[in-house]
């Protein structure tokens, strides 16, 4: 499990997850078994291997689809210390952090969160801090009904 100097110390790394090309992509064949989606980036720095979980969102209206299997991939490689630690990163376009937090961190807020099921698996719908949010984008509100 990650130590609280090194995730201090990595929070700086992780901020350049889309522009320090030390950071690198897990191919679909490297994913394959982990996650049907979900980006993860890895990077070898001196304090060890880290790695990061992209939830992206669509516009700026909308929440951040979190897949379960590749959050739980790299939460599994922070609790079993095969990484030095591992986080989520929210974007909407791969260019820009919008927001980043340690895996465990966001493990604590999705505790008793019910996942919801789509065409990649289980996934979580989260908010811009990372708190479980109940999407209505495809849930007919009460003024929908008839």
């Amino acid at each position: 499990m990650a130590t609280e100097d090194n995730i201090a110390r990595s929070l700086v790394y992780v901020e350049s997850v889309f522009t320090d090309q030390s950071w690198k992509v897990y191919s679909r064949e490297d994913r394959e078994g982990i996650c049907e989606s979900g980006w993860i980036y890895v990077t070898n720095k001196p304090e060890g291997k880290f790695a990061a979980f992209i939830a992206q969102r669509q516009s700026a209206d909308k929440d951040f689809a979190v897949n379960s299997r590749s959050f739980e991939h790299v939460l599994l490689g922070d609790r079993e210390s095969r990484l030095a630690a591992g986080f989520v990163v929210l974007t909407e376009d791969f260019r820009t952090v919008l927001n980043r937090a340690h895996v465990e961190e966001v493990a604590a807020k999705l505790r008793g969160a019910s996942p919801r099921f789509g065409r990649w698996g289980a996934y979580f719908w989260i908010d811009k801090d990372f708190h479980p949010v109940r999407s209505t984008a495809y849930t007919a509100q009460e003024d929908d009904k008839f």
